[in-house]
């Protein structure tokens, strides 16, 4: 599973195994950043988190997977 998640100007695209899986990741993300967004949930496996992240110019990064937000990302 492929998740879109938004953060004031940043975004990050991430893999998680399962449903199970991503709720306790998001339970983290909460912890830190509790006004962040889901944007998207999508079916895909480390291979397609990949591929969009290589989508992704390399100057729109930030912090490891986050990213300057962009329409166009999501």
């Amino acid at each position: 599973m492929i998740y879109f998640i938004k953060s004031g100007n940043y975004c990050k695209i991430g893999f998680t195994r399962d449903a199970k899986a991503l709720f306790t990741r998001l339970r983290t993300y909460l912890t830190h950043n509790p006004s962040f967004q889901i944007l998207d949930l999508r079916k895909g496996d480390k291979i397609v988190e990949k591929i969009i992240h290589d989508k992704i110019p390399m100057e729109l990064y930030h912090y490891g997977e986050w990213c300057v937000w962009n329409k166009k990302i999501a």
